[in-house]
């Protein structure tokens, strides 16, 4: 590496405390297998999963590896199915890893990975949906937690309905599945479920949109707990239309952040927070994204990272490209640009707003690129994964400030093929995986399957 590097790598060190392994390790997989996401499990050790990019057989293949926090491999199982399904999110604790998978609209598919010292086991359950439902993947209007979670050792699964909640409890210790009946609110007009959330380890809640006119609704929140019962409703009257909205727990009061929208039409044109106090929602802040400057076509809206001191309300945002042949325009989809912070003192005061660039990425999806953690009271770390590299950011909470940490860079090849990708997990205690395929666009079917470990203490 070159001495201007080195002292670069060495100053980066010293202020942010950044430490980056310099071993990139290949993961050894099965010809034709790619390597798809990093689970963490307990006492720093992950599991594998990788898949065959096409059937074998009339199957896809997938194999689970679990390894120790050295990178020695463990132990590892199998499975397969028939038809590609639409992975949805994976949810941890200390011996439970299960991910859901959509396999059609009204099916879905459960994979638990369960480890016992040194053992992985693999098991896998199909559920269907609650009667006049189906199962997507997480509704935009709600944060990218708002298709599933778990509460303990049960999974909370949204099934997808127009006017009607339907949630289905998944154990994973009995393999028993039950239907919750949630209370609805009690109104005249019509409403809508835009999702729901969960707040903490015994609550979660449930978005409402009641139309009021063309150009308003009101927005309620009910929160619920693990069994369904109804703890709470409230209730923010004339908001215009909502394009996204996330919700969050300050010393035990409700706090709701958003984006608004014109009915019928997504982009979204401005941004709301309000706050508990004395048993009602008060508005802190309301702003229009064209007197804040921002172009915005579309966003997708993350869960309030909360802490001592404040709450930080942060989006990704995309704006729409087009390309132009000769007269006739051609929209090639929605494209990244920035993901924006809006931070405020738990009193809700607005405080700050900070922004990082973003990649320009095509996506016609809501789950977005950007990840964050927690990883102490007062930092969390922001990461932006790409097809070469992952970026991470720092944000102090204390003092609501974001700088960059690092980006790393990983090119096997003269030239990348557009659907490498490189991704990151947290493995706890500011460890993380940078892991990925790197395809090469000139070499046909050489790819290199890899993982490399960062620390942020």
């Amino acid at each position: 590496m070159p001495l201007k590097k080195l002292l670069a790598l060495f100053v980066l060190i010293q202020m942010f405390g950044v430490g980056i392994s310099q071993d990139i390790h290949d993961l050894e997989m099965e010809n034709g297998f790619v390597v798809e996401r990093i689970i963490p499990s307990q006492d720093n050790r992950f599991i594998v999963v990788s898949e065959t990019e096409d059937p074998v057989d009339g199957e896809y293949l997938v194999n689970y590896q679990l390894f120790d926090s050295e990178m020695h491999l463990m132990d590892s199982t199998s499975s397969s199915y028939k038809k590609r399904y639409f992975y949805l999110n994976t949810t941890t604790n200390d011996q439970y890893a299960t991910s859901v998978f959509s396999s059609g609209i009204y099916k879905a598919s459960i994979i638990t990975n369960s480890t016992q010292g040194a053992t992985l086991n693999t098991s896998r359950t199909e559920l269907r949906c609650p009667k006049k439902t189906f199962f997507v993947q997480p509704p935009f209007k709600t944060s990218v937690n708002g298709c599933f979670f778990k509460l303990e050792n049960e999974v909370f699964i949204y099934a997808n309905s127009t006017n009607f909640i339907k949630v289905l409890k998944w154990n994973e210790v009995t393999n028993e599945s039950e239907e919750l009946e949630l209370k609805e609110p009690e109104v005249k007009d019509d409403f809508r479920v835009l999702g729901f959330q969960k707040l903490n380890e015994q609550e979660f809640a449930v978005f409402y949109e009641i139309h009021k006119s063309k150009n308003t609704m009101d927005l309620v929140i009910g929160r619920y707990n693990a069994d369904g019962g109804n703890l709470d409703m409230k209730k923010i009257i004339d908001l215009p239309f909502i394009s996204s909205v996330t919700a969050g727990l300050v010393n035990g009061n409700l706090v709701v952040g958003g984006f608004t929208c014109a009915k019928n039409f997504p982009r979204s044109k401005g941004i709301f927070y309000y706050q508990e106090e004395g048993g009602v929602l008060i508005e802190k802040y309301r702003n229009t994204f064209d007197d804040l400057n921002v172009p915005v076509s579309y966003s997708v809206v993350h869960d309030l990272i909360i802490s001592d001191k404040s709450v930080v309300l942060w989006t990704e945002l995309y704006n729409k490209e087009n390309q132009h042949n000769g007269e006739e325009k051609v929209y090639l989809g929605n494209n990244y640009s920035s993901a924006h912070f809006f931070s405020f003192s738990v009193e809700g005061d607005f405080k700050s707003r900070s922004s990082v660039p973003i990649d320009r990425y095509r996506v016609f999806h809501s789950n977005g690129y950007c990840s964050s953690v927690k990883i102490s009271n007062n930092q969390s770390v922001i990461w932006v994964e790409g097809i070469s590299d992952v970026a991470f950011h720092s944000i102090n909470l204390e003092d609501q400030t974001i700088s960059k940490l690092f980006t790393k860079n990983f090119t096997f090849y003269e030239k990348v093929k557009d659907d490498s990708k490189v991704k990151a997990s947290y493995l706890g205690n500011g460890d993380f995986l940078i892991y990925g395929v790197q395809k090469n666009k000139k070499g046909g079917k050489n790819q290199r399957n890899f993982v490399t470990k960062v620390s942020v203490k």
